[in-house]
């Protein structure tokens, strides 16, 4: 895969676990992509820690991220 190409991936990734941080929080899915985009994934999860969330919510964005995650990899593997 090109540098494009992962770029582009995780353009995707964010935009989608964005949107999904949104239903759970509240904040503004393009705040959260950006965010990401600025940082990445271990940024995000730092900020996410250090935060008043409750622990539920923290644990359902780490189980997202690792839905999403497997399933990128699965989708990745099909079109191999």
């Amino acid at each position: 895969m090109s540098k494009l190409q992962i770029k582009q991936s995780h353009r995707e990734y964010y935009w989608a676990f964005a949107s999904l941080t949104h239903e759970l929080t509240g904040e503004e899915a393009a705040e959260i992509f950006s965010f990401l985009e600025k940082f990445g994934i271990t940024g995000f999860f730092a900020r996410i820690d250090a935060s008043d969330l409750p622990i539920t919510v923290k644990s359902k964005l780490n189980d997202l991220h690792q839905y999403m995650r497997s399933f990128d990899e699965v989708f990745a593997d099909v079109h191999t």
